[in-house]
């Protein structure tokens, strides 16, 4: 009987931390990919690395990928932010307001 408890408990800590954590790494992920495409976007990181290597070619075609990229992570960024950061309670109602038929208790 008492294995059975704790395996409860751990199980219903982990459940809540996975959860916690999943949310976490959505922001996470948003956040890092955000600032790596807009460095790569308004920076000449990435010409230079082509030029380097010899794509220097493919730099006029670095928009069509970027700016699409930059615009995912900033959506995983917001969803993640908005999943993270709950808003707070909206405003409770009164008794009034929540008897709107008229039903004394």
């Amino acid at each position: 009987m008492k294995s059975i408890k704790i395996r409860q408990r751990w199980a219903s800590k982990s459940c809540r931390t996975d959860y916690t954590v999943r949310k976490n790494r959505l922001l996470k992920f948003g956040l890092i990919g955000t600032i790596i495409t807009a460095l790569c976007c308004f920076t000449p990181f990435l010409v230079v690395l082509f030029g380097f290597l010899g794509l220097a070619g493919l730099v006029g075609y670095l928009d069509y990928v970027l700016f699409p990229m930059l615009a995912v992570f900033l959506l995983l960024l917001v969803v993640g932010g908005v999943r993270f950061f709950p808003r707070s309670n909206p405003v409770t109602k009164t008794k009034e307001e929540e008897n709107r038929f008229g039903i004394e208790e």
